[in-house]
């Protein structure tokens, strides 16, 4: 059997991911494979998963943690996101958020469909394709209670897009 890196055998990785605590990416480095190859080779599928959070973004759930707990609206807000985020990768309409809402997930979803730019699938939704974006920032419409004014602003169809992540991300909150 050839194999694609004759030297890098599953003890050899353990070494350097168990006992000299590298990170799977930079074993991919230094041996020059890739990060999945690692991986499977190491055989530890759920603790690799762990390797590769990196400090900042242990940093940055510890402060979103914090802020759910310290900020009501804004453990609503979030809540209110996954809830729709699972809805439309799952295909089910569940959840409070829905009954407060004036259309239907297929209503949604044909709304975003009717928006979807070249190449854009339900395939490729997600971290890397395209998000659900706010025309009008989340963080601009603050709401305490469902059915509000500023909630239907918020999760409104007219108000909501897809768009690539990319400009998504870089657009932060801005209008």
């Amino acid at each position: 059997m050839n194999r694609p890196y004759p030297m890098v055998t599953r003890d050899f990785l353990k070494k350097f991911y168990q006992k000299d605590k590298i990170s799977i990416s930079q074993i991919a480095k230094m041996v020059g494979c890739s990060w999945d190859f690692v991986r499977r080779r190491i055989g530890e599928e759920k603790l690799a998963a762990k390797t590769l959070a990196t400090p900042r973004n242990l940093q940055h759930n510890m402060a979103k943690k914090q802020r759910i707990q310290k900020n009501k609206c804004f453990a609503l807000y979030e809540n209110d996101a996954r809830t729709i985020r699972r809805s439309i990768q799952y295909g089910k309409q569940q959840g409070r958020v829905w009954k407060s809402l004036p259309y239907t997930l297929e209503d949604l979803c044909n709304h975003l469909e009717t928006l979807f730019e070249p190449e854009m699938t339900w395939k490729n939704r997600g971290r890397y394709g395209w998000h659900l974006d706010h025309i009008l920032p989340r963080s601009l419409c603050q709401y305490e209670s469902y059915g509000g004014k500023n909630f239907l602003q918020c999760w409104g169809l007219k108000n909501l897009r897809p768009c690539w992540y990319m400009p998504n991300i870089r657009r932060g909150n801005k209008l």
